[in-house]
């Protein structure tokens, strides 16, 4: 019997793939290095949760929060991307499937995107408002405790069995302007609005059927031998991915039966 999921994800490479080795939890930069928690009040959780969206490069080590993604898409892109940009080897890069009901009945999830939330405003009129809305962050206070880990999935699998509505080799262009000297300079991976673009389209113009086809072979690949992922699991990160390829619209059709029929499909 299939059982609904909340899910989150995380990427992690040879850098921060470091659990704790004594109760396998995945902790913060600051509960790593200090032992003394950060004031638990209002605005020092609010310096905190800004302090680690503006700068996570420099923040890194300091932060009482751990950044995921409520968006799969998302972190395909990104797992992508620092093999493109940053040197790290396919092997090495995985997305941490994470099961946010526990982490969310302790109260350790702040969902960034959650327009009810006062949290998207602290960014407002910043690049960091875009990057909230792209990456659909969701923050873990404190640590990723083992038992909220469900599975991973290493970036080789996803080159090597991708939708096909996410062809993971295809190249964008993506000029930006520098400043002061205003010189353009190429990113070779592209941004996530270039590749989410086209994604949506291609998404679209693929027929209900093989939309349907080319996820169940996702989640084929993603349970198959040698892996280690439950396939309820694998079922509900392509519903997510489905939500993601749709725009993100609740209870449209034929978009909502899709993802329905993928998390709901029987063997």
């Amino acid at each position: 019997m299939y059982r609904r999921r909340s899910l989150l994800f995380r990427v992690v490479d040879r850098q921060t793939d470091i659990p704790n080795p004594d109760n396998g939890a995945y902790e913060s930069g600051f509960c790593r290095s200090s032992s003394t928690m950060p004031q638990d009040t209002h605005e020092a959780e609010k310096e905190s949760i800004i302090r680690h969206v503006s700068n996570p490069g420099g923040n890194w080590g300091k932060s009482p929060f751990l950044s995921t993604s409520a968006s799969f898409l998302w972190c395909m892109w990104e797992a992508g991307r620092r093999a493109a940009q940053c040197g790290r080897k396919a092997d090495e890069i995985h997305i941490l499937v994470l099961d946010a009901s526990p982490l969310e009945r302790e109260g350790s999830l702040r969902w960034l995107n959650n327009v009810d939330a006062p949290y998207r405003q602290w960014f407002l009129g910043t690049q960091f408002y875009t990057w909230i809305d792209n990456s659909k962050e969701v923050l873990v206070k404190y640590a990723i405790p083992s038992y909220s880990i469900l599975g991973r999935v290493n970036y080789v699998d996803i080159q090597r069995n991708s939708p096909s509505f996410f062809p993971v080799h295809l190249k964008f262009e993506d000029w930006r302007t520098s400043t002061p000297r205003k010189k353009k300079t190429k990113l070779v991976y592209g941004s996530f609005s270039a590749r989410e673009g086209d994604v949506m389209l291609r998404f679209k113009a693929n027929s209900y059927a093989a939309n349907f086809a080319t996820l169940i072979d996702f989640v084929n690949a993603l349970t198959g031998a040698g892996t280690s992922m439950p396939r309820d699991v694998a079922l509900a990160i392509a519903s997510n991915l489905a939500l993601c390829c749709s725009g993100g619209v609740v209870g449209t059709q034929p978009d909502r039966v899709l993802r329905e029929n993928v998390a709901d499909h029987a063997w």
